[in-house]
């Protein structure tokens, strides 16, 4: 078989296993989506070295007051206004990354 015939015989499976799921993640490397228009977090034109990076505690947040942090995280301001309406235009992108690295 060539190789890119278990390429194609990989993503036929790939799509097989997708579509008989009922719940579908995908894992990423950092930075994928800017193809897709999404900006990263940080770095050139980061959200969060526009907006400053938010705090490291959610969790700890969330254990304190589950109704606060809910609020807090659902608030559409700061960066997270900005990714939420990027996000509702956002296309896929052709990025391939060869797997294993």
């Amino acid at each position: 078989m060539t190789e890119l015939e278990q390429l194609e015989k990989g993503i036929d499976e790939a799509a097989e296993s997708m579509l008989s799921a009922k719940y579908v993640t995908g894992l990423t490397r950092a930075g994928i989506s800017v193809e897709s228009n999404i900006p990263p977090f940080r770095g050139p034109g980061g959200l969060w070295t526009k907006y400053g990076e938010p705090p490291m505690d959610s969790y700890q947040r969330f254990l304190a007051g589950p109704k606060w942090e809910w609020e807090r995280r659902l608030k559409t301001e700061g960066y997270a206004k900005e990714l939420y309406e990027i996000m509702k235009t956002a296309k896929p992108n052709q990025t391939i990354i060869p797997w294993p690295r």
